[in-house]
């Protein structure tokens, strides 16, 4: 959950895990866009507009876990 550099941040780390690594194939990565630019989400058409989820995150762990 972040903008563009978290997420660049977070694959960069999680990277550097063998465990990882051996099993990149099987990963989902998601973004929630939560930071200041957002141009990976809105790029592939999430993220332009705020929905009812982002209000806070309470709402967003709620609905994440109602999906």
């Amino acid at each position: 959950m972040g903008g563009d550099g978290m997420l660049g941040v977070f694959v960069d780390n999680i990277s550097k895990d063998k465990f990882i690594l051996d099993n990149m194939n099987h990963l989902i990565f998601v973004p929630l866009p939560y930071g200041t630019g957002n141009d990976l989400s809105r790029s592939i058409g999430w993220g332009h507009r705020e929905g009812p989820w982002a209000r806070d995150l309470q709402s967003l762990v709620t609905s994440i876990l109602n999906a």
